[in-house]
């Protein structure tokens, strides 16, 4: 990973994770028809000309800086990858009961949003770990390092680095999906490996920048070389 690489990369994933928010509010408004959205949302061409003919239109925020073909690319398959991974979208996503606002003269039901988060199971995980696996190989030969398999389990397993190969192996994998290559929910096992507690919460303002990437990198690196 360099740097600029990931810089590039954070600042897309939160560009279309704006977007993919934004897209939820419009289904919700009646402006996106849920059957288009799940359009723009499976196909990097439709996305790509739908991003292109409603440029303006689109959130400032949720939108590539440019509709230079490269940046575009990068951005439209980043986007169509949070649905890949993260995100499904609900024709109809019905209501769920929320008691408080009755007690406060409110409804008691509330739309679902159209836009939900994907569920994960244990092969989702065990595919996480893979890419977890693939990074420490990747980044020891960048090293120069030769290590076993049982190595790399060890230090994958190791309570402390957790959380940094973890984070280091999602930022690799946000690189990898600005040019198409995503791994689909394994992706979100990922995530939820660093931005969920131990009870299965999300944890609050989980923001990641690339000095603390790189940084983690880094510190796994002398781990290799230790």
């Amino acid at each position: 990973m360099t740097y600029l690489e990931l810089i590039k990369a954070l600042k897309i994933q939160e560009q279309t994770y704006n977007l993919a928010v934004w897209l939820n509010s419009a289904i919700k408004k009646g402006i996106i028809r849920p059957e288009k959205a799940m359009d723009y949302a499976a196909s990097f061409v439709t996305a790509k000309n739908w991003i292109i003919d409603h440029y303006h239109n689109l959130p400032i925020d949720g939108r590539p800086d440019s509709l230079d073909p490269e940046n575009l690319d990068s951005f439209t398959f980043m986007f169509i990858s949070h649905f890949n991974s993260s995100f499904d979208i609900e024709d109809k996503p019905g209501q769920r009961y929320v008691p408080h606002l009755l007690r406060n003269g409110g409804l008691s039901h509330v739309d679902n949003p159209h836009i939900q988060p994907k569920k994960i199971d244990s092969k989702d995980k065990f595919r996480a770990r893979k890419l977890k696996i693939d990074y420490i190989k990747k980044l020891a030969i960048a090293s120069e390092k030769q290590i076993t398999d049982t190595i790399i389990e060890n230090l994958i397993d190791n309570c402390e680095l957790r959380e940094e190969i973890a984070v280091t192996t999602h930022g690799m994998q946000l690189i990898n999906r600005m040019s198409g290559h995503d791994e689909g929910t394994a992706n979100l096992a990922l995530w939820r490996e660093f931005a969920w507690d131990s009870n299965g919460s999300p944890k609050k303002k989980t923001k990641l920048n690339a000095d603390k990437i790189l940084g983690y990198e880094i510190l796994i690196a002398k781990k290799l070389n230790g």
